[in-house]
């Protein structure tokens, strides 16, 4: 049975065979010779019962008929890329700097696009005089646990397309105290880093803060697609299989721990005693509720912090807790503030 449709060609299997199967030609490039949207050539396929592609396979296709071209022009020589990295086995951190590129992500595209086998590494030979490498790890150290408390907290993984295996992400921290930046460069890098001074307005005060950021790291990809799921519409969520520690606790209570007194009446003894007591918080109410008391969980199997949720204004309406009775137990745990800047967040009773 043929549907009634406004473009004849649609109802054509032959012609759609020969324009899908035989010229390859994707559904966008279908729809544009016959002045239709791309769904409707994609319904008429299923109709017709042509089996479509997949994405990645069309996205080979494309690059193969219309190759993309890099800014950099060394980028787009496919006898000297090959020549550079598998004859004379240049590391790729060298490619980046003799060609120009800002990122190591530019020269693992132009290998996509050439069908080239990125060689290990260690097996790289040739470091060129005079030309300081950047190797493919870009001296990123993957500390997992001071990357996800940073997670937890302020920082945040970047990527240009969320949606792609072949774009790698970046790891980037902001903030307004210079030697808390400083810490965590210390910690994820192996050589001193540049940090950036950046100023934002905030409330009409134009404020000073501090940032870092990685290289795109394809090491970084499988911690995107953890915190960064598809299926939450990419966007931030407490993975499931997230690793508890001491060292995971300091780094989300630097970031977005707070701390303070509270005074509170207690009678006894016919008579009103006051006491001082530590309110230890979490600003963690970007996260769903579900997704904190999992948190919570975690962190009471692995220690006896008695973690609980909190009501609060903002945000989706929860905080995490820790108990005035535990929060010197909490204080042992993380050890002693590690800079200055941030030893505020310490109180004594």
């Amino acid at each position: 049975m043929k549907f009634k449709v406004k473009y004849l060609q649609l109802n054509d299997i032959g012609w759609l065979k020969t324009k899908y199967e035989i010229e390859q030609l994707s559904c966008k490039e279908i729809a544009q010779e016959i002045g239709c949207s791309k769904d409707a050539v994609r319904i008429a396929l299923i109709r017709c019962n042509i089996e479509l592609r997949q994405s990645k396979e069309t996205n080979k296709l494309l690059l193969k008929r219309k190759p993309k071209f890099s800014k950099y022009p060394l980028l787009n020589d496919e006898s000297w890329i090959r020549q550079k990295h598998l004859v004379e086995k240049v590391s790729i951190g060298v490619l980046v700097k003799l060609s120009g590129a800002k990122q190591v992500n530019s020269v693992l595209q132009a290998f996509k696009k050439f069908d080239i086998e990125a060689i290990p590494h260690e097996s790289c030979l040739v470091f060129l005089p005079n030309v300081k490498a950047l190797p493919l790890d870009n001296n990123l150290k993957i500390n997992i646990d001071v990357i996800n408390g940073c997670l937890l907290g302020d920082a945040w993984l970047e990527t240009h397309n969320k949606k792609s295996d072949n774009s790698n992400p970046s790891f980037n921290k902001r903030n307004k105290f210079h030697d808390h930046v400083s810490l965590i460069n210390s910690l994820l890098f192996e050589d001193s880093k540049k940090i950036i001074e950046e100023w934002h307005c905030i409330n009409d005060k134009k404020l000073r803060y501090w940032k870092i950021s990685s290289f795109c790291d394809k090491r970084l990809l499988l911690i995107f697609r953890k915190w960064y799921p598809e299926w939450n519409n990419y966007k931030k969520v407490i993975p499931d299989d997230i690793e508890i520690n001491n060292i995971l606790l300091l780094h989300w209570f630097l970031d977005d721990g707070s701390s303070s007194y509270r005074n509170r009446n207690y009678e006894k003894l016919g008579w009103i005693q006051r006491k001082k007591q530590i309110i230890l918080t979490f600003c963690t109410e970007c996260f769903e509720k579900e997704n904190q008391q999992m948190l919570c969980d975690k962190i009471n199997e692995k220690f006896p912090l008695n973690a609980r949720l909190a009501t609060t204004n903002s945000g989706t309406g929860w905080r995490i807790k820790i108990p005035q009775s535990k929060v010197e137990q909490f204080y042992e745990i993380v050890g002693p503030p590690p800079i200055q800047s941030l030893a505020y967040k310490w109180k004594q009773l």
